[in-house]
């Protein structure tokens, strides 16, 4: 037998740098957070696009529009808060246990706070969106773009 050989079993599922330090920056916020993984993951990401982007689906035949969930909104699939109107609405939210989706790391996190991280300042694709799905705050990699605050779809 190789001694140099790892059991696939012991291995810890990979973390991109990039979202550990994003995990960092959030700390820095006061935010705690885990990571959702596995049956859990695909749970609550197959009920944020169900709850918030339904009308995409209608529209395009599709869950995620041209591999970003956030242009259901820049494509007008949504009409949506955007900008001051969407950080103002964010703010106003009471503070609750919540989610934050990385999309480009597919990294999902459960999060505690006293108030709502500024998550605007990591130039990312982010949805923070409570335990109960209520509304939606999305952030953007794109200058120009967004933030966006949707209400769940009835």
């Amino acid at each position: 037998m190789n001694s140099s050989r790892k059991s696939s079993q012991t291995l810890e599922p990979p973390v991109s740098l990039h979202l550990e330090n994003f995990v960092a920056g959030l700390e820095e916020l006061g935010v705690s957070s885990e990571f959702v993984e596995g049956r859990d993951f695909r749970e609550v990401n197959q009920r944020l696009l169900k709850t918030f982007f339904t009308p995409t689906k209608k529209a395009t035949g599709k869950w995620v529009h041209r591999g970003f969930r956030w242009h259901s909104y820049s494509y007008g699939h949504q009409v949506v808060d955007s900008g001051h109107q969407a950080r103002a609405a964010y703010n106003e939210q009471p503070v609750t246990e919540f989610f934050i989706l990385h999309e480009p790391c597919d990294g999902l996190l459960k999060c505690v706070a006293g108030e709502w991280p500024d998550v605007c300042r990591f130039a990312d694709d982010l949805y923070v969106f409570p335990c109960l799905f209520q509304w939606l705050f999305t952030t953007t990699h794109e200058q120009g773009y967004g933030p966006y605050f949707a209400k769940a779809c009835a």
